[in-house]
């Protein structure tokens, strides 16, 4: 008997092959999604090499066009020289290598513009954490630029904040008596030094890792293939059962396995 395939207009194939449909399509639109995420982490991978491994500048000749740290300049080197302001300030709930610490940053003077510069981190011992004192005279560095993270509506209090904005933290420096005019421009953004200064922390190099999300891609599109395989294999059983070349026991068990294995690959 020639197999026919009518069947697959029964409400049940009907059913079987529209959840297959959405399984397929869920499967492929969730692939794509982990392939972009992981296009995206190789971009900012390479705009990491590329700006970390870059020979060290003057802080000068790299905000030459602007005082504004982007995206593309983080993680370059400079160098700057300057003279401290007096007051520091704690960055509280910040985990270095797994502890948790303070980032203590400091207002280093420039000749042209005014720079928080991150010196280094303490480690989270007590309510009342005391930093090194910042040294006196011409200080030479060389750090990292980094940008300006968003406003902390919490405020500044104690000497203690929650994120690195400079003109929140410029401010509290300064204090609500300083003339404006005597204020040079703000980098906004900020110098990470690449080793810890007067006793303090350095910073590990941050990691490289693009995550799985390229192989759970492809395991989403694999999912995707493995319905569409599963369906077809159900199918020709079913049509070879109705055609009468395997006997309809054996091929009730065989259709049983292959719906309990389609059904635990998906779950998988």
């Amino acid at each position: 008997m020639k197999r026919s395939y009518r069947f697959l207009s029964s409400g049940r194939w009907v059913g079987l092959i529209l959840t297959g449909l959405i399984v397929v399509v869920t499967c492929i639109f969730l692939g794509l999604w982990q392939w972009g995420r992981y296009e995206y982490k190789k971009e900012l991978v390479a705009q990491f090499d590329a700006a970390y491994d870059a020979p060290v500048t003057q802080l000068s000749d790299v905000i030459a066009a602007g005082v504004t740290v982007s995206g593309d300049r983080e993680w370059q080197p400079v160098e700057l020289t300057g003279t401290w302001a007096p007051e520091q300030i704690l960055i509280r709930n910040r985990a270095v290598g797994g502890e948790n610490a303070y980032r203590v940053l400091a207002l280093l003077h420039t000749d042209s513009v005014d720079v928080l510069v991150d010196r280094g981190w303490i480690p989270v011992t007590d309510d009342n954490p005391a930093p090194p004192p910042l040294p006196a005279g011409t200080a030479h560095l060389t750090g990292r630029l980094r940008p300006a993270e968003p406003v902390d509506t919490r405020g500044i209090a104690h000497g203690q904040a929650q994120s690195i904005n400079p003109e929140q933290l410029v401010s509290a420096i300064h204090g609500p008596d300083a003339s404006a005019a005597s204020q040079r421009p703000v980098l906004y953004g900020y110098v990470q030094v690449s080793d810890g200064m007067e006793g303090l922390g350095s910073y590990p190099k941050p990691e490289r890792n693009l995550g799985p999300h390229l192989s759970y891609a492809f395991q989403w599109w694999v999912f995707a293939l493995g319905t569409i395989v599963g369906l077809t294999i159900l199918a020709r059983r079913e049509a070879a059962e109705n055609a009468g070349e395997v006997t309809p026991k054996a091929a009730r068990t065989s259709l049983e396995s292959e719906e309990d294995a389609l059904v635990e690959t998906q779950l998988r």
